[in-house]
């Protein structure tokens, strides 16, 4: 409850919304990648515009990769956000109906109270009023202590529903695609033809 309480959801869905913009910047890098890509393949043929256009097309799926893990970390980071919201209400709701509850009791408990001190000409009559109004106190705050704890178990369900899935092995970190041929592979000028087909300029 106390983390709960302390936690700051807007600044976390804040932080999110900016991850969705890293993830927007992957996938304009990724489409341009992809552009300029098959504008190379328009133009240039040989082995080394395949050892390139090999090399390239890993370069555009790691990108394609990177995009959609900021956009699940973006989106997890919301649903933390959201949860968090929804834990602070689901506590302070849950605060406010056992404060009412007890407003309710002590209320009961003044008004049996100041009728046991009202003149008493039936002794044994006032003595099982006194016995009554404690059992009943005593029911009464073993109720309110169940309904407290049916309502953690209530917000605990919550969180459980809403937390994010954060510990995944499916997220791991992505590494950088390595040439499978060494780069001088597409160094070498030899390698680079022009297409014979290719577009007019």
């Amino acid at each position: 409850m106390v983390h709960a309480w302390r936690s700051a959801p807007r600044i976390i869905r804040n932080r999110a919304d900016l991850v969705h913009s890293a993830a927007n910047t992957y996938g304009e890098l990724r489409a341009e990648l992809d552009n300029e890509l098959k504008n190379l393949k328009l133009y240039w043929e040989g082995t080394a515009c395949q050892a390139f256009s090999h090399y390239a097309d890993r370069a555009v799926a790691y990108l394609t990769q990177l995009e959609t893990q900021t956009r699940w970390l973006a989106e997890e980071g919301k649903k933390a956000a959201s949860m968090l919201e929804g834990l602070r209400n689901a506590y302070a709701d849950l605060g406010y109906q056992q404060i009412g509850t007890l407003i309710e009791a002590l209320t009961n408990y003044l008004d049996a109270v100041r009728s046991l001190f009202s003149s008493c000409s039936d002794p044994e009559k006032a003595l099982l009023d006194v016995v009554h109004a404690f059992v009943g106190y005593l029911v009464d705050a073993q109720r309110r202590y169940v309904e407290a704890m049916s309502g953690l178990i209530r917000i605990d369900e919550q969180e459980r529903k809403e937390r994010p899935d954060l510990g995944t092995r499916g997220h791991d970190t992505t590494p950088f695609p390595q040439p499978e041929v060494g780069t001088d592979a597409w160094v070498d000028r030899g390698n680079w033809r022009p297409r014979a087909d290719r577009p007019a300029a």
